[in-house]
């Protein structure tokens, strides 16, 4: 099974949506996300850069993709790009691995960093 993660922008300047057109193209996004996964890990509203301007995005990871038509969920990540003027929206899909405290790698035989 797969993980992912949806990450998109509001836009900067005269591009930037409203309050509430935000706020529903957070929620669209969650709702896409968990049609395609039983999981949602986060959602997180956070402060990135596009094009040298900061700007608000928000971030859906999200895992066990039970829907592995990766086409699909790209063309339907592009209708929003579309309905929501945006100039791209960033997908990852992939496996996940779980990454164990340094205890687990000493027993194991790995050397001990302090």
């Amino acid at each position: 099974m797969l993980d992912g993660a949806i990450t998109i922008g509001r836009g900067a300047g005269t591009r930037a949506l409203v309050d509430s057109r935000w706020s529903r193209f957070c929620l669209v996004t969650v709702e896409l996300a968990r049609s395609y996964a039983p999981v949602i890990y986060v959602q997180n509203r956070g402060l990135g850069q596009w094009d040298g301007q900061p700007e608000e995005n928000f971030v859906v990871i999200f895992g066990g993709v039970t829907n592995s038509d990766p086409a699909a969920l790209c063309s339907q990540l592009r209708w929003l790009a579309r309905k929501f003027d945006q100039d791209g929206i960033a997908l990852l899909l992939g496996s996940s691995e779980l990454i164990t405290p340094l205890a687990h790698a000493v027993e194991e035989g790995a050397a001990h960093v302090s």
